[in-house]
Parts: structure tokens; C-alpha cells; sequence
């Protein structure tokens, strides 16, 4: 029999199946996606979503903001404060930035980085 050892718990288990900690590590993520699935998918997620898009005509404003490119494909809302950390603000309005999804895998859970006042004031003349 030909064993292989496991890059998590350096267990050595047989060659074709899988280690009984990473089982226990897909179950749990599995759990997980299941979770944010029902928020993501439910309808008051997306309604507020796309009042966000509106709001902010559509485009990423971290890349208006931080590198002044107008970014309008692939926008994803982003929670400034996680829904891991406070899960009473998902649905909170002014909790949502919209961004585009190179920006929100760069912010991961880490709020934003930019100056938010900027952006109003772009927002005011991209408006006009």
C-alpha cells in the first residue's frame, strides 16, 4: 500500500483518499458557504445591492478614489465593517461600498482604505 502524508496534520493516510482532518475541514466550510449563501442570495441583499450600484452611478470607488480609473465592469458591495465582526450592519446602507472584485479581494475583512470624504466629493461632480 503506497501512503501519503497530509500537509495539515502530517498524518500519513493511503494514497487516493483523504486525510480525516480534511474531511473535517470541508464539512466546516461547506457549513460556512451554506451560511453566506442564504445572505447572499436572499432578496433583500441583492435589492440593497443594487441601490448602492445606482447610488454610486455604477462604478468602483476605491479605483475612482485611490487611483482615479473609472472602473464599471464586475462591481461587488463591500461590507466597511465585516459581517463577521458585527453581523447587525449587513443590511445596513451605510455599511456597503460598492467595488469592483480586484478591490474587494485586495480589502479582504479590512474595511476600506481610502478617504471616504474624496470620495463624496468626486461623487458630487461625477454627478454634475
Amino acid at each position: 500500500m503506497i501512503y501519503k502524508r497530509c500537509s495539515k496534520c502530517r498524518r500519513e493516510y493511503e494514497y487516493g483518499k483523504k486525510c480525516s482532518c480534511s474531511i473535517k475541514h470541508y464539512k466546516q466550510m461547506n457549513v460556512i458557504q451554506d451560511k453566506d449563501d442564504n445572505f447572499y442570495s436572499s432578496s433583500a441583499w441583492r435589492k440593497l445591492r443594487d441601490l448602492k450600484i445606482e447610488e454610486y452611478h455604477g462604478h468602483c470607488q476605491r479605483c475612482l478614489v485611490k487611483y482615479d480609473i473609472l472602473i464599471t465592469s464586475n462591481l461587488e458591495a463591500h461590507h466597511i465593517v465585516a459581517r463577521s465582526v458585527d453581523d447587525t450592519l449587513e443590511l445596513e446602507p451605510s455599511n456597503i461600498v460598492i467595488v469592483c472584485k480586484t478591490c474587494n479581494l485586495q480589502l479582504g475583512a479590512s474595511g476600506v482604505d481610502w478617504d471616504r470624504s474624496k470620495e463624496i466629493k468626486q461623487e458630487i461632480n461625477y454627478a454634475l
